[in-house]
């Protein structure tokens, strides 16, 4: 079990890796996404139906870095696109959808995901006095 270990990491990167990028001197929507398995992602471009397609192809406008099990896999800011080039999560709808709806807007995504963790013990540890079951 890691009581509290999430919310830990998520505040620490945002406050640093926030002011990165607030330091361009441009204004950047960060949009963090934060979750178990579900948020890691394990999608693959070539099982979507042909309509959802565009939504999982690279965004050279959206800036985004992403924690796997608390390891950084973006030492840097990239560009929003499924990881190695197949694979991704709800990321990639996210921010071709935002994007879409305001591309004048600077949009930044900070994803962390935790795989093998429960929702009720692991991310609301208060409701969970035993450990994960």
């Amino acid at each position: 079990m890691m009581p509290g270990y999430p919310y830990t990491i998520v505040a620490s990167l945002t406050l640093t890796t926030s002011a990165a990028i607030a330091g361009t001197g441009d204004v950047v929507d960060v949009f963090i996404l934060a979750g178990q398995s579900n948020a890691v992602g394990a999608g693959h471009v070539t099982n979507l139906d042909e309509y959802l397609v565009e939504f999982a192809t690279p965004n050279p406008d959206v800036r985004y870095c992403y924690w796997i099990n608390g390891q950084n896999i973006t030492d840097e800011w990239q560009i929003l696109g499924p990881r190695g080039g197949f694979s991704f999560g709800p990321e990639m709808m996210l921010g071709n959808a935002l994007h879409a709806a305001e591309p004048d807007r600077d949009i930044a995504i900070m994803k962390f995901g935790w795989g093998g963790t429960s929702l009720v013990c692991d991310w609301a540890p208060y409701e969970c006095a035993t450990g994960p079951g």
